[in-house]
């Protein structure tokens, strides 16, 4: 019976230390755009949309850093929470860290007047030659990672900014031959044929 109590007692500090670490948010100063976002200053960003129509118009490559990336989000997009937190949780921001082979969307908010992140993983993979699919292996709710099965407690967040980015994200899929994430960048590989189309 003693044994009981004390793995009760190494479960409720396990639980109390994830719940913790959730609401210790990951640290966003090392995104790019992170430091012009949170200036007093009016952000200048060029139209996203417009230079890859542009870019696939022309048939050029196009490489967009993060930084670029973060302040177009800031600037054509406006989130609020919904649903039955709504009064206790504002969103501050939306942002992207893009590394090797993987973007990561993140959601910045307050929930009970503590900030925190939730982010969701993109991959692209390969699946043997035929084709290439998105993958989306996980994320991390504050600084705990997650699974991809526990995203669906924040799914409609991220469902809801891939409906208001629809256009963009046709752009890239449909539009440009391949699209890949490497450190700090989007790059996006032209197709001459679909820009004939």
């Amino acid at each position: 019976m003693k044994f009981l109590k004390q793995i009760g007692w190494v479960v409720t500090f396990a639980i109390v230390g994830l719940l913790y670490l959730t609401f210790g948010n990951q640290s966003l100063k090392d995104l790019g755009g992170y430091e012009q976002r949170i200036g007093e200053e009016e952000i200048s960003v060029r139209n996203l949309r417009k230079v890859m129509m542009s870019a696939i118009d022309n048939r050029r490559d196009l490489s967009l850093s993060e930084e670029e990336l973060n302040l177009y989000l800031a600037k054509s997009i406006k989130l609020s929470q919904e649903g039955f937190l709504s009064s206790y949780t504002e969103v501050k921001g939306l942002w992207v860290s893009l590394t090797q082979d993987r973007a990561e969307l993140i959601i910045e908010r307050e929930f009970f007047g503590r900030k925190q992140t939730v982010s969701m993983y993109i991959e692209i993979k390969d699946d043997g030659g035929i084709g290439r699919y998105v993958s989306y292996p996980g994320g991390r709710l504050g600084q705990v990672a997650i699974l991809s099965g526990h995203l669906l407690l924040v799914m409609n967040g991220f469902e809801s900014i891939a409906a208001r980015y629809q256009t963009e994200v046709n752009l890239i899929t449909k539009r440009f031959d391949s699209f890949r994430f490497e450190e700090g960048k989007l790059l996006l590989i032209a197709n001459v044929q679909k820009a004939n189309q």
